[in-house]
């Protein structure tokens, strides 16, 4: 029998029984959403005075600040509707259960493409790994999703050691190996994490 999953892991916030997403977001995410809010509307008000300084008369460099704006609320809509949603719907949120362990601050990639960096909170119970993203990327549709454990195979080395890629469902992934090497842990039982 491995020991207990809490003194396997450093640094971890305990989560309780069945409780909503929203009580295990960290206190990272709403530093992180307004710092990506910070970043995107910053880059549209120095290209519109940019514009200004540049000769452009204020209307149309204001134009051209909002076009940006807009242009970037589009991007984050496409990333998360053509990215994020699918797997969602094919892994949908489960109940957090009882024992549950948290980090925050994590990257995930699906695929070549789907990146989600420094923006993913992730949550192991005794059946699922919840991935949570920050409240900016939930604001634009992107809900919580929970892979099972039986889902998750082909744990292997990443590039990077403090990441691991495997395979959920067919679809590659590349997420922390503290809780992609939770998948293997216990082979042949049904959870990763000893209960009590």
């Amino acid at each position: 029998m491995s020991p207990p999953f809490s003194d396997q892991m450093d640094s971890i916030e305990a989560a309780t029984e069945m409780i909503p997403f929203q009580r295990v977001v960290p206190r990272l995410d709403s530093l992180v959403s307004g710092l990506l809010i910070g970043i995107l509307l910053g880059s549209c008000v120095l290209i519109a005075g940019l514009a200004h300084l540049g000769g452009s008369d204020p209307v149309r460099a204001t134009g051209m600040g909002l076009g940006l704006a807009a242009l970037l609320v589009l991007m984050m809509f496409a990333v998360v509707r053509m990215m994020w949603t699918p797997q969602a719907r094919r892994f949908p949120a489960q109940p957090i259960l009882s024992g549950a362990v948290a980090r925050s601050g994590h990257s995930l990639a699906f695929g070549a493409l789907c990146r989600f960096n420094g923006c993913i909170t992730a949550v192991a119970d005794a059946r699922h790994l919840h991935l949570v993203p920050v409240a900016i990327f939930r604001w634009f549709g992107a809900r919580r999703m929970s892979l099972p454990w039986t889902a998750i195979s082909d744990v292997r080395p990443f590039l990077i050691s403090s990441y691991a890629r495997a395979e959920v469902a067919g679809t590659d992934i590349i997420a922390p190996a503290w809780c992609l090497g939770l998948a293997s842990a216990a082979p042949g039982t049904d959870s990763p994490i000893d209960t009590p």
